[in-house]
């Protein structure tokens, strides 16, 4: 998929989910930056395909596992994430190192492509409390490692039948791109 598909469904995506009236969450209000996260087989390849057309720097993390679940059960894994910034949004590039993720699921079900809407917000409990009281359950979750913040944290809601994407809760933004 190409950065304007992905951008392209984004932002239907952002209209589609200002639309539901009957969801008493402001999205807008409640986010301090959005991201576009795909999911990819080798996460340093794709970003430099990237590169080729303007998109980056990009910045590399690897990431383990704090504390987290998948489906509600305890999981250990480790990510690679390749960020860029795109004007207001995030571009993430997700690779799985190690272990079983709804990142893996999506690769073996769907191959390679957008995966989630990132929604970073300023109060996470605050915000999952609001998303859990609709009803909306949780697909995976961590705390983040240092050097990010004590209580730092995301976690992946199973919205994709309500919005056709999943979304990510997630505080702070990503360090090195404040």
């Amino acid at each position: 998929m190409s950065l304007k598909s992905a951008i392209t469904r984004v932002e239907s995506q952002r209209k589609l989910i200002q639309i539901p009236s009957n969801i008493p969450i402001s999205i807008l209000k409640s986010t301090t930056k959005f991201q576009v996260g795909m999911v990819v087989r080798d996460a340093r390849k794709t970003a430099r395909q990237y590169e080729k057309f303007g998109v980056g720097p990009f910045v590399e993390e690897d990431f383990p596992s704090v504390d987290a679940t998948v489906y509600g059960k305890p999981a250990s894994f480790k990510n690679r994430a390749l960020v860029a910034n795109l004007g207001g949004w995030e571009l993430e590039l997700l690779q799985v190192l190690e272990g079983e993720t709804i990142f893996q699921e999506f690769l073996d079900k769907k191959g390679e492509g957008v995966h989630h809407l990132g929604l970073y917000v300023e109060d996470y409990d605050e915000e999952m409390t609001k998303w859990k009281e609709m009803g909306i359950t949780v697909l995976q979750e961590s705390k983040c490692p240092p050097p990010y913040p004590e209580g730092s944290r995301y976690a992946y809601l199973d919205t994709e039948k309500l919005f056709g994407i999943i979304l990510e809760i997630a505080w702070p933004t990503t360090i090195s791109l404040k």
